[in-house]
């Protein structure tokens, strides 16, 4: 087996690779780690998003604030117009920095 130098070796060096192996059977998949620095929070990566909050740090976010962006959200899915993509897009990005500046003291707004 191969360790994540990609040297030969008896066992994996990896402990991530180790655990999830012994427990489930199957490789490692590729992770997305959450938006905010120095979150340590990962989920499973797919083909719809690339980027992520997790959900203590979108927690900490305005409810108001979620609840547009999953309207625009919907509305940009059901319509497929560049338009409600482009407000979708918007909304996440203020959301995204917004859980940045929280998550490191920062006001809103700065």
């Amino acid at each position: 087996m191969r360790n994540y130098l990609g040297e030969d070796s008896a066992e994996s060096s990896c402990a991530a690779d180790r655990g999830h192996r012994a427990h489930t059977g199957h490789a490692v998949t590729e992770r997305i780690q959450c938006s905010v620095p120095f979150c340590e929070r990962t989920t499973a990566a797919n083909q719809q998003f690339t980027q992520w909050v997790c959900s203590e740090h979108w927690k900490g976010l305005p409810r108001q604030r979620r609840l547009a962006y999953n309207r625009a959200k919907k509305r940009w899915q059901a319509t497929r117009e560049e338009k409600d993509q482009i407000a979708a897009d918007m909304l996440w990005k203020r959301l995204q920095q917004a859980a940045i500046n929280r998550a490191l003291g920062l006001k809103e707004g700065t």
